[in-house]
This record gives C-alpha cells, sequence and structure tokens, in this order.
C-alpha cells in the first residue's frame, strides 16, 4: 500500500522539464534519492467536503512502515533493492509523457530552512503538484497535490535520525 502512495505522488512529478532548460533539475534529484533516504512522512488527505485524514509512513534501511488514519497499529514490509528498484521506475514510468510541465516558483523558508519551490502541472490529469525542496540538503520536505475534484493531498517529509515505530 504505501509503495502504491509513494508511486503515485512521485510519479506524478517525474517528468523531465523542457528540452530548452533544466530549472527542475533539483527536483527531479531530490525525487530520485527520495527512495533511498531513510524518512518519516505524515500525508493528509483533504477531501472536498470531507474529513481530513493523516496517514503516517515511517521508511527505513530496510522496511517500511504505514499507519493509517484510523489510528490502527503500525503494518510494516520488507524494503529490498528489488522494491526501491520498482519505486525508481515508477519515478521514471512518466519522464516521458507529453503534458507534464515542470516550472520553478522560486525560494521560500519553511521552518528553519531555506527550500526552493516548484510545480508540476498536469493538464491531462488536471492535477498539480507543488513541491519544496530543501536549499541545504536536497531533499523534499513538503508536497501538496491538487487534485481535479477538488481533492487536495499535502505531504511533510522529516529526515534524520528515523528510527522503526513502536
Amino acid at each position: 500500500m504505501m509503495i502504491v502512495t509513494f508511486a503515485l505522488t512521485a510519479a506524478l512529478a517525474a517528468a523531465p522539464p523542457p528540452a530548452s532548460a533544466d530549472a527542475c533539475a533539483p527536483l527531479h534529484a531530490a525525487l530520485a534519492r527520495l527512495y533511498h533516504t531513510p524518512l518519516k512522512r505524515h500525508s493528509t488527505l483533504r477531501p472536498e467536503g470531507g474529513e481530513d485524514g493523516t496517514t503516517e509512513y515511517v521508511l527505513t534501511a530496510d522496511r517500511q512502515y504505514v499507519r493509517f488514519p484510523n489510528g490502527g497499529s503500525w503494518m510494516s514490509t520488507p524494503l529490498g533493492e528489488a522494491d526501491r528498484a520498482a519505486l525508481d521506475g515508477g519515478l521514471k514510468g512518466l519522464t516521458a509523457r507529453e503534458g507534464l510541465v515542470c516550472t520553478m516558483q522560486g525560494e521560500e523558508t519553511l521552518g528553519s530552512g531555506k527550500t526552493r519551490m516548484f510545480l508540476i502541472d498536469d493538464a491531462e490529469a488536471r492535477s498539480k503538484i507543488q513541491y519544496w525542496v530543501s536549499v541545504e540538503s536536497g531533499l523534499v520536505v513538503k508536497s501538496i497535490t491538487e487534485l481535479a475534484h477538488g481533492a487536495s493531498l499535502t505531504d511533510v517529509y522529516e529526515y534524520g535520525d528515523v528510527k522503526a515505530p513502536q
């Protein structure tokens, strides 16, 4: 389940920038590291007219963990090189698809760190994903996906001393 969620969010952003510019290279580099860096992720779905729900994810060196909004216990699955390769493949799977446009939107301070903001516009799916990439670490620290039907998905990423949940 976690692989699908990670892959969906990241795959939409995997398109290369227009041939005339590589303004989104830092975003593509950050996404390439996403499944190779231990992290914690809080993913909040805000359905139009519905109640918010936050799913928590933890990615360690060898396992992935997920806890759904119902507050249940953590579920865990192994995460080996073949799993990471499949996740990376999902990112690369949409790089040739036309209709995805990536632009750098500027810089913003998020928390205590400076970030670069990028926007992926997917006209075909009528969705947009905005990413914040840390200037210092080169990692994605936040994303907001606006879906065609009025819902949004906000992901906040934390790195550092990531340990398996208890």
